[in-house]
């Protein structure tokens, strides 16, 4: 399971992409793959924050609310688990 840290470190960084994602999609591309390649997180972390970036855009876009989207973030960090 993730520790608190890490959970907090991976929301902060799906927020930030998320707000790039909204603005300008070929730079969120370019940021996702950057951050991909840095080896700041691992591969499932990085699975994670995408699935998180969706989420948070379709929050900020009304199409699932913020009630919905904290069960489904609840739902998500849930069911990852992570060998160390």
């Amino acid at each position: 399971m993730l520790d608190r840290d890490t959970k907090k470190k991976i929301k902060q960084k799906a927020n930030e992409l998320t707000d790039i994602n909204l603005s300008d999609g070929q730079a969120y591309a370019v940021e996702y793959k950057a951050m991909y390649e840095s080896g700041e997180f691992n591969c499932g972390e990085c699975f994670l924050i995408s699935r998180l970036v969706d989420l948070y855009a379709a929050i900020k876009q009304g199409i699932v609310d913020k009630d919905e989207g904290k069960l489904r973030q609840k739902q998500l960090f849930d069911t990852v688990e992570f060998e160390e």
